[in-house]
């Protein structure tokens, strides 16, 4: 069943990579998977600690798949929990050590399914979950073909992949996936009322989940314009992981948004040292900037430059475009590599963004038209349609796209917002809106 799926295209590069990311140091010869996953790791959560220890001793004397998808998935949590890629690779070659031990079943392929799709490897990751539904019609194999199908921009798959979820598991996941899809497309009201089912099937328990979904109703609320909410929402995701990164980025975006940078600079570097997302080290360098403190923002920036690819191409890509100066070329670039894997609504905006911003007006409009034809309500973009339209002239999508955008103004960078702020009235001539928005000020200011 599973002797052509991706698998194996991962087991050299687990085991060249995942020998360095565990010891440090490279050795002579190249050990075996079972090696690799059962070697000792440094990990912060004292419980998640504990659990790998013991599936670690367990594989060490009585191998089995079901200890190894077990070791599979704590590693899983762990890459999600810390935004480090090697992670995910580490919980590939549960799958290999299986495999190589003549153990492998559906259940360690699922581990591997997740762990490309982490890895951003889509088109592999389809393929394998497309196989363990058709085999298995599990909740869990549901789950995983619906993320893939929606960080690949096919929603209409990717409900009926979560409405099979929902027939076989309705649970705080279900709901959540439910509230993201809504939220994608635009259907907000649908979207309130799924994150309500998620937040009031959601454990403590499950740190994990029970954070990321207070985080996620977090950012929601904040485009809705309830700061007061996204902050408590940030604070409760905080209750339950401390060290969650996501849950930082989410209280420092909302006390941005509130204008308290100050405050917004604490968490934002805790999220930054553990996490160094485009997104976060983006929001930090403005909450520096606004709070006063343009050396160390630029000190941030730098570093988003350097590390941003390796965390997330898409995010730098955004950034390249948004900033002044920025690099539009090096930012489409990017954002054209990120269309080659998928084309999802913030995948086709960025690269919309991209050319906007680097005077290439016609394939710009084609890519927002696009990405505006999912449904998508989220601010950014539509801000983003708004400077595209008045580069072309076509003031009545201007106010359109303007409207939307100042409804959720509060969810926007202080930056952005000072380019929402450059559409007001009397600035809205197709000539000067050309000219004001095509063209690259010095940064800090909005253009």
């Amino acid at each position: 069943m599973f002797e052509n799926t991706p698998r194996r295209r991962l087991s050299s590069l687990s085991c060249a990579v995942l020998l360095l990311f565990v010891t440090g140091a490279a050795r002579a010869a190249e050990p075996g998977p079972l090696a690799i996953v059962t070697a000792p790791l440094a990990v912060g959560d004292a419980r998640l600690a504990t659990t790998i220890e013991r599936l670690q001793e367990r594989l060490k004397y009585e191998p089995d798949a079901v200890t190894l998808e077990r070791l599979g998935f704590c590693l899983l949590r762990l890459a999600q929990g810390t935004g480090d890629p090697g992670y995910y690779l580490l919980a590939a070659s549960t799958s290999d050590a299986a495999d190589a031990l003549g153990l492998s079943a559906p259940r360690n392929q699922r581990v591997l399914a997740y762990a490309l799709h982490g890895l951003h490897r889509f088109d592999e990751a389809l393929a394998l979950a497309s196989e363990l539904v058709a085999e298995r019609d599990s909740a869990l194999d549901h789950a995983l073909h619906g993320d893939v199908l929606f960080d690949l921009g096919r929603l209409d798959e990717a409900a009926l992949a979560y409405q099979a979820l929902m027939e076989r598991r309705p649970g705080a996941g279900a709901y959540l996936r439910a509230a993201l899809l809504h939220w994608r497309r635009g259907a907000l009201d649908d979207a309130a009322r799924a994150f309500a089912f998620a937040a009031r099937a959601s454990s403590p328990r499950d740190a994990v989940a029970h954070a990321r979904i207070w985080s996620e109703l977090s950012a929601f609320e904040l485009e809705l314009g309830l700061a007061t909410h996204a902050l408590a929402s940030a604070e409760r995701a905080l209750s339950a992981r401390p060290g969650s990164a996501a849950a930082l980025r989410a209280q420092g975006r909302v006390l941005l948004a509130l204008g308290r940078p100050l405050e917004a600079i604490a968490p934002l570097e805790r999220a930054a040292t553990t996490e160094p997302l485009p997104e976060g080290l983006w929001m930090l360098a403005e909450a520096l900037r606004d709070a006063g403190r343009p050396e160390d923002a630029a000190e941030v920036e730098a570093r988003l430059l350097r590390v941003g690819e390796a965390g997330d191409a898409r995010g730098l890509a955004l950034y390249l475009a948004s900033a002044d100066p920025g690099d539009p070329a090096r930012a489409r670039v990017l954002a054209d590599a990120e269309l080659e894997e998928r084309r999802d609504a913030r995948s086709l905006d960025v690269a919309a963004w991209a050319r906007h911003r680097g005077g290439d007006a016609e394939g710009a409009a084609a890519l927002m038209a696009e990405a505006l034809g999912t449904g998508t309500e989220e601010p950014r973009i539509h801000l983003h349609a708004a400077c595209i339209a008045a580069a072309a002239g076509d003031l009545r999508a201007l106010e359109r796209h303007r409207e939307v955008a100042a409804r959720g103004a509060v969810a926007l960078l202080p930056s952005e917002r000072r380019r929402l702020e450059s559409l007001t009235p009397a600035a809205r001539t197709a000539d000067g809106l050309r000219s004001t928005l095509r063209t690259p000020t010095r940064r800090g200011e909005s253009s």
